[in-house]
């Protein structure tokens, strides 16, 4: 006498295609983040904003997320003035990590110590689990800029309970600075 928890072959493969079918209609769900892979998908989703009265262009580009599963996302900030006479940058980094670092400082590759400046940290509990969320910027300037343009940009940010690296590729940079580019000339 078969036992009647037993199950068939054929209910198995059943059971297992009905867990796939669901899985792949759950992760179709699921909101990603765009992916930038070339300079002109980053130039075409960088977005310029006038301000007449400052005589002023706020040139932001895209968000571009640290890694997968990572809850960490940057872009790039460019002030540029009518006339392009004077242009300011900036690497704008929103870190959200269980581990608690509290960043105070910035050093590139070459070991120089950059402007740093925190704009936000707070906490929040989830699942039972305290976050940190840190809001910096790391100003930046014009040779920076277009020394980036074919190295990328990567900071190793510190702070009191730890380190992360931050890096954004060169061709972001690249389709960041066409369109500062061109505003200035």
């Amino acid at each position: 006498m078969a036992n009647q928890y037993q199950r068939s072959p054929m209910a198995f493969i059943g059971g297992a295609v009905a867990a796939l079918l669901a899985l792949t209609i759950v992760s179709g769900c699921v909101k990603r983040p765009p992916a930038y892979n070339t300079a002109t998908a980053v130039q075409k989703s960088t977005i310029m904003e006038n301000d007449p009265y400052k005589k002023t262009n706020w040139i932001n580009g895209p968000e571009f997320y640290c890694a997968p599963l990572q809850m960490c996302r940057m872009f790039l900030r460019a002030r540029v003035l009518d006339g392009g006479a004077m242009v300011f940058y900036q690497m704008y980094v929103h870190d959200d990590a269980f581990k608690w670092r509290f960043y105070d400082k910035a050093h590139d590759r070459n070991g120089d110590l950059m402007n740093f400046v925190s704009l936000d940290r707070r906490t929040r509990t989830t699942n039972s689990a305290v976050k940190t969320i840190e809001i910096f910027v790391i100003d930046l300037d014009d040779a920076y800029m277009n020394r980036a343009r074919t190295e990328g940009l990567d900071f190793k940010v510190t702070g009191t309970r730890g380190a992360k690296i931050f890096a954004l590729p060169p061709h972001y940079v690249q389709g960041f600075m066409s369109v500062v580019d061109a505003q200035r000339f």
